[in-house]
């Protein structure tokens, strides 16, 4: 049996197959797969839902069961600075790292004023523990149930050796640019999804529906089924693909098929969820279920070519695979061989080798391509562009010349109007002064009309 599930928390490409790995070693679970790209892990196997959430917060990630058609979810925060402060406030781990911001912050004023003392290093000390704790957990977890180094057990083992050494306020400042560093990539690739956000807001949520005895009830989309009639008032979202029964109107499709003026739709036309009515009332037939509409289907489309990896990204995730161990061998060596060989300050190197660990940590490394992928993808696609994967986005990079063959794609989609011409006879024009604007009275027969070509003429006129 195969679930889809959300999960949070995940704030670069290594969190992934962290839980990935984890998640393989529970008993009764035969494939997982983990998109860092959207969020979702799909698990095929049964396990109880209890035992998985336990051992993904264990790993210190968040999981949510998918409902059955539910798209991505996609966090909304404010802009800038507040945005981000948002973000921070969610999360245990940086609200820990904000307190122990704080008491270094203390610590440096007070030791400005009073001097340096004991009692400022047992501020660094209760600081670093207090952001550490998070870090080491999720660390020392990942080591014990994947037998795997990970960037925070090798973040965790920097700030206790540099405590070990007596270098207080480096190893609680380490830990806090540590979280925030780790929070700030969490949150931009968190805005790089948001570029989903307006496919999914483009989908309302509730329908109204028309009952057989002739009543217009307010209904939740996912409730319709198959054979119900639904009614679309003028400038509404539609709902829900159909098909028209009664009434007329153009209706707005560029969100999904990108026709650059609105089609004409009476009885017996096809009508797409995402798509915006006009001026006239339409009562339509449902034909596919929420799940299945046209919206929904594009917006799967898009998740799954945010998962479509790029060949760069694959290069780069199997490299990280080795990167993290293979640090954690050279900074030993860095300590030990000095000391032990050549006879060196054991002091130096070990400060030495515990600068290149907190230095090497691969997320910037392994974040980059992801979130270049899933910006362009969701890019395009709020464009109007499906591009199906991240290998694509590195060859539409090598490509010099496009040739485009469709009208609307190069314009503006929206009619203006370039010429007019009387078609009277010039005798009957004469004949009536209030006659020769031709322009002025196209624009009083269609100022109230909705419809793009009245538009046109009536901003011709003005």
């Amino acid at each position: 049996m195969e679930k889809t599930y959300h999960i949070g928390n995940m704030d670069c490409l290594h969190c992934a197959h962290e839980l990935e790995e984890g998640v393989r070693r529970l008993e009764g679970v035969s494939a997982v797969r983990v998109d860092f790209n959207t969020s979702k892990m799909t698990l095929t196997g049964d396990v109880l839902f209890e035992k998985l959430q336990s051992r993904v917060e264990a790993l210190g990630k968040t999981i949510h069961p998918e409902n059955d058609g539910e798209a991505l979810i996609v966090p909304s925060y404010r802009a800038g600075v507040w945005g981000f402060w948002d973000y921070l406030n969610e999360r245990t781990e940086t609200r820990l790292a904000l307190i122990g911001g704080g008491l270094i912050l203390l610590a440096i004023v007070l030791s400005v004023v009073f001097g340096g003392s004991g009692m400022m290093d047992g501020l660094y000390v209760i600081a670093t523990l207090i952001a550490l704790y998070p870090i080491a957990k999720s660390g020392w977890n990942a080591l014990f149930i994947n037998r795997q180094f990970s960037i925070n057990f090798l973040m965790t083992v920097a700030a206790i050796g540099a405590m070990i050494i007596g270098e207080y306020l480096e190893a609680a400042t380490v830990v806090f640019l540590f979280a925030i560093g780790e929070a700030l990539e969490g949150f931009v690739t968190g805005k790089a999804r948001e570029g989903l956000r307006g496919l999914i807001d483009m989908k309302p949520a509730h329908a109204i529906q028309y009952s057989a005895d002739g009543e217009e009830i307010s209904v939740p989309v996912e409730a319709l089924r198959i054979g119900d009639v639904i009614v679309i008032k003028p400038s509404e979202k539609i709902p829900m693909d159909g098909v028209v029964l009664a009434g007329e109107s153009a209706v707005n499709q560029a969100p999904i098929t990108g026709e650059s003026v609105p089609v004409y739709k009476m009885a017996g036309a096809t009508v797409y969820a995402g798509c915006i009515n006009g001026d006239g009332l339409l009562r339509v037939e449902v034909t596919h279920l929420a799940k299945d509409n046209t919206l929904n289907r594009v917006i799967q489309l898009v998740e799954e070519a945010q998962s479509a990896k790029s060949p760069t990204q694959r290069v780069i995730d199997n490299f990280a695979q080795w990167y993290t161990p293979a640090v954690m061998v050279l900074a030993g060596l860095v300590a030990l061989i000095p000391i032990l060989i050549l006879g060196q300050s054991s002091e130096v190197w070990v400060y030495r080798a515990l600068t290149m660990l907190v230095i090497a940590c691969p997320c910037a490394l392994v974040i980059s391509t992801p979130v270049s992928i899933i910006s362009a993808v969701t890019a395009a696609a709020r464009n109007g562009v499906l591009v199906k994967g991240g290998a694509f986005i590195e060859v539409l990079g090598q490509i010099d010349v496009i040739a485009f063959d469709k009208t609307g794609t190069l314009t503006q989609g929206k009619p203006v109007t370039t010429r007019y011409q009387s078609l009277a006879p010039h005798d009957e024009i004469e004949a009536c002064a209030e006659c020769d604007d031709v322009l002025a009275l196209a624009e009083a027969v269609e100022r109230y009309s909705a419809h793009p070509l009245a538009q046109a003429v009536v901003s011709a006129a003005e």
